[in-house]
């Protein structure tokens, strides 16, 4: 923090422990093309004809729109219940997360229109009626699992044309970071005084202190160029929600 001009002390053996590696943060035409692949995916045909199949792809377009504009955790995401979330008022509660900490998040309305859409899909196209957000492929009583998620999301993401053999990939994880430098860059292209700000990031991203938030101006090239630009510190991929036909 000392390069932008923000006195700082961190205790050597007391301070937060930060992961040496730099995240993978999206840019905005990898973010286009991953959401594309998502969008474009087509289950293979199973043999038994299991309409879940296709419901899974409905719900892959759906967890990683959640995941990534309100910045969760994949367990954030594969955990969540439909009674944790109000979709009237707007407002989803993620609970016992990282740390055993709980937080509410407002969500916009056009997830609000999302979730909603895709709630009556699920109950009226596909007969599933899961007390989870997004259940399991073959057993709606249990949540998707984080290995699935994760492994969709390399099948997408090597689908781009950004994909390269053997070069740094990005993780589920990568959209929460992007979420959230994507929104401190606008912060400063805008002047919001950051430091007013920086509370409520660490509330929003359930963090459990300021150092954590501060990691990604540690590690984001990009934030730091707009700050030195600025000489100071200063302060869309949700479509409606479609339905999968069946080949007959």
């Amino acid at each position: 923090m000392n390069i932008l001009s923000i006195p700082c002390y961190i205790p050597g053996e007391c301070g937060a422990r930060v992961s040496k590696s730099t995240p993978y943060i999206l840019s905005k035409m990898e973010i286009k093309d991953f959401f594309k692949q998502v969008d474009d995916y087509e289950p293979r045909k199973p043999k038994n004809h299991c309409s879940c199949y296709w419901r899974m792809g409905l719900e892959y377009r759906v967890i990683f729109r959640v995941i990534f504009p309100l910045g969760l955790r994949i367990s954030e995401a594969c955990d969540l219940l439909w009674e944790y979330v109000d979709l009237e008022k707007g407002i989803i509660d993620i609970m016992h997360s990282k740390g055993d900490k709980d937080r509410r998040l407002f969500i916009p309305d056009d997830m609000k229109f999302l979730l909603k859409d895709y709630k009556r899909l699920m109950e009226t196209e596909y007969n599933t009626k899961s007390t989870w957000v997004f259940p399991a492929a073959k057993d709606i009583t249990h949540h998707v699992q984080k290995t699935m998620i994760e492994k969709k999301f390399n099948l997408f993401w090597n689908a781009t044309e950004f994909a390269v053999p053997g070069g740094k990939k990005p993780t589920v994880h990568s959209l929460r970071h992007t979420m959230v430098v994507m929104r401190i860059n606008t912060w400063l292209k805008d002047g919001v005084d950051f430091e007013n700000m920086m509370p409520y990031l660490v509330a929003w991203l359930g963090h459990s202190g300021r150092q954590e938030t501060y990691y990604y101006f540690k590690t984001i090239v990009d934030t730091l160029t707009v700050m030195r630009d600025r000489g100071r510190l200063s302060s869309t991929v949700i479509p409606k929600v479609r339905k999968d036909k069946e080949d007959s």
